[in-house]
């Protein structure tokens, strides 16, 4: 599976006045019709601040280690790191980045890099007999967490990265050695590729029958050992596992994935996932029609997009295999991102041993450094010089898929004016402004439809 790449562009306009006087690309806001902002409430109480930073600590050291403390969290056995699957995810990514080639597949005609078509074949070319494998990657972010935070965020990455049925990896990740951000397609990328240690072991002993599951090498491995070996894999995780994980600290949204679970949408609220063990399909049945997601601090719940699940059609054809009596799982996607700074409460009811229960938990979003203010309309804010404001400005709906902003400010003959920008995601800006006198934001929003939205933000310096 491939998360697209996520792209969003600041158009930065600037123009700059002396003294008194001087004008601006932005639209004007007129202080007596526009409504002054205060900045936005933190809606995690201090408890629950606590309890996130005491029980959800993830280990940052290696991808490997930070992926295991993922699944580790949610009571799955932590990968082993497989030296053979690890060239073969380190070949595609030095593949992808040399070719700025998106995706899982290779073009033989490009022959620099190339070890393959397939994640099979790569994965064979490497010397891992197994064919059963999987690949995940991300693209385009400074550090490997953030690859990996963004895999979590798009569901059929994260459930495969969160496999009760595999137990060894390779974790590839790498940035360009001269990164080009803007006119490279791919300047980062991370690749996973994941596998079963018992059954490759079985491939390269030759296999134990002469029916069954065929290896890379022509090795065949029995149905019934086939069976016994994910059983035994399977019986090592917990009975459930959820994800956005209780008492854990997650991103507010989810943009795009291939494949595709919302293809009539670029963003959404990061999915729920729930997905139960596959060796107790017997003993449990979800019942998703009974999720709940709600805010926490103030009782408002959610309205859903969307809930898919194993016997739901799946939007991508190329995402067919999910419908599937072989796995019970459940996704529900918020219609609007998740709040930031904000506790949430999720819930939904299941059937266990003939008995119908509830499974309820929290989990919050990030908190900022600085004042965070949700542009909604056009407004104004009173903004003191040096301070670091966050900028949230809501998706005017699911369909957005282009995000601008432009910026004019005064300044006086004796200041040297200082702006500093930085997008934490497509819809947020993080903003520090010193020696100006005015400044004036304009966030533009374009959807499928071609649609703009547009709201401008007045900050009155003080």
């Amino acid at each position: 599976m491939v998360l697209k790449r996520i792209i969003f562009v600041l158009m930065v306009s600037i123009s700059l006045a002396g003294c008194g006087g001087g004008g601006s690309d932005a639209a004007a806001v007129q202080d007596s019709d526009t409504p002054t902002l205060n900045a936005s409430t933190n809606l995690i109480d201090s408890e629950t601040q606590v309890v996130v930073a005491t029980n959800f600590n993830p280990v940052t050291d290696t991808p490997l280690n930070y992926l295991n403390y993922l699944r580790s969290y949610v009571q799955l056995p932590a990968y082993v790191e497989n030296a053979t699957l690890l060239k073969s995810a380190n070949a595609h990514l030095n593949y992808m980045l040399h070719h700025n080639a998106l995706g899982h597949a290779e073009d033989p005609q490009n022959s620099l890099y190339f070890t393959g078509k397939t994640p099979q074949e790569r994965t064979h070319a490497a010397g891992y007999q197994w064919p059963g494998v999987s690949e995940n990657i991300s693209y385009n972010k400074a550090n490997f967490t953030g690859l990996i935070d963004e895999l979590m965020t798009a569901v059929y990455h994260r459930m495969s990265l969160l496999d009760f049925q595999k137990d060894e990896i390779g974790i590839a990740y790498k940035e360009a050695a001269v990164p080009n951000k803007d006119d490279d397609p791919i300047w980062s990328a991370l690749v996973t590729n994941a596998g079963v240690f018992a059954l490759v072991a079985l491939c390269d002993a030759g296999g134990d029958g002469q029916s069954g599951y065929l290896c890379s090498n022509n090795a065949k491995i029995s149905k019934t050992r086939y069976q016994s070996e994910m059983d035994a894999l399977a019986k090592k995780a917990a009975d459930m596992v959820v994800w956005l994980a209780p008492n854990s600290q997650v991103l507010p949204a989810f943009f795009e994935e291939t494949p595709d679970p919302l293809p009539d949408c670029k963003v959404s609220g990061n999915p729920i996932s729930v997905q139960i063990n596959p060796s107790k399909l017997a003993d449990y049945t979800l019942l998703p029609d009974t999720f709940r997601l709600i805010e926490k601090v103030t009782g408002a719940e959610l309205v859903l997009n969307r809930v898919l699940s194993n016997v739901t059609d799946q939007p991508d054809a190329e995402a067919a295999n999910w419908k599937t009596a072989e796995m019970e799982w459940f996704a529900a996607f918020p219609q609007q991102r998740l709040k930031w700074q904000t506790l949430y409460e999720a819930s939904f009811d299941y059937v266990y041993s003939g008995q119908t229960w509830t499974k309820t938990w929290q989990f919050v979003t990030p908190s900022f450094d600085g004042e965070l203010i949700a542009l909604y309309q056009n407004a104004q804010y009173d903004y003191p010089l040096g301070q670091t404001l966050y900028i949230y400005v809501p998706p005017e709906n699911c369909a957005v898929n282009a995000n601008k902003w432009a910026s004019s400010y005064q300044y006086d003959a004796q200041q040297t004016p200082e702006l500093s920008v930085e997008a934490v995601d497509p819809q947020t800006l993080k903003l520090v402004a010193r020696q100006v006198s005015q400044m004036t934001l304009t966030f533009t929003q374009t959807d499928l439809s071609g649609q703009d939205y547009i709201k401008t933000l007045k900050l009155n310096i003080r």
